[in-house]
């Protein structure tokens, strides 16, 4: 643990990875949730899409851009723009 500057439960997950797997336990697990890559297949859309609003309303929530675009989450939605420097709530049409 002090040698490699981990945590105990770092120590505890990779021992239990080996004892049940052996060396193929070692090995880096497939990532959760979405990809960088695959985040970047939608942002085109996503900047295209946020100062859209839907009819009747006047800017986009993260959450409902998300589903609006499908296949990425609201977290990924706010960092895209926030990266971009994105504010669809303060657009004017």
């Amino acid at each position: 643990m002090k040698q490699l500057k981990v945590s105990k439960p770092v120590v505890i997950k990779w021992r239990g990875r080996f004892a049940q797997d052996r060396l193929k336990g070692l090995q880096d697990a497939p990532v959760q949730g979405n990809p960088e890559c695959m985040v970047r297949r939608y942002e085109s859309r996503l900047l295209q899409e946020a100062c859209k609003p839907p009819e009747g309303q006047t800017h986009w929530s993260t959450r409902d851009l998300a589903k609006h675009i499908g296949g990425i989450s609201h977290v990924a939605v706010h960092r895209i723009l926030s990266a971009e420097r994105i504010k669809p709530h303060l657009y004017k049409m």
